[in-house]
């Protein structure tokens, strides 16, 4: 499965903006296309992937610490416009060590917005903050369920 700007897949949700990328999609190094494609697991020590369209080396779709986000792979405008208004902000797994996420985090606390912070290591010590500390991927599917159950009760005139 190759994803691009069409698929509407987990990597393009409109609803979610990973400002550093996702570990799970690789792409283009040399970016002669906006395609994702799954990372190959289980691959031999000496693997190299390629891109399927330029046949060239490909890489992590994940942002760089020397790279600047984009709007295509990282939505950066659309994500700077989301914070600026946003009532809550689910930020899981980072260490903020990035320009870009930093500013996003300030933006929000100087909004006001809840920040729900998931990680074995928190970092924010200021604003509306609740952290829920443990492994991402074991709080993240509970936190889910929670939010489900609470809008179920809400009833369907409920926004997310």
């Amino acid at each position: 499965m190759i994803m691009d700007e069409k698929s509407d897949t987990y990597g393009f949700c409109k609803e979610v903006f990973e400002v550093n990328g996702n570990i799970n999609y690789m792409r283009c190094w040399r970016n002669c296309c906006k395609k994702l494609f799954p990372t190959p697991l289980g691959t031999p020590e000496y693997f190299v992937p390629e891109c399927p369209e330029c046949k060239g080396i490909a890489r992590p779709s994940t942002k760089f610490n020397d790279e600047e986000p984009d709007d295509y792979f990282y939505k950066k405008t659309a994500v700077q416009k989301k914070i600026a208004s946003c009532d809550c902000v689910i930020l899981i797994g980072t260490r903020l060590d990035s320009h870009f996420a930093t500013m996003l985090m300030n933006q929000a606390i100087t909004s006001g917005a809840l920040i729900v912070e998931v990680g074995a290591s928190p970092v924010l010590e200021f604003g509306n903050i609740k952290q829920l500390i443990g492994f991402p991927e074991e709080l993240v599917p509970m936190l889910c369920q929670a939010i489900r159950e609470r809008l179920s009760k809400a009833g369907p005139k409920s926004k997310v």
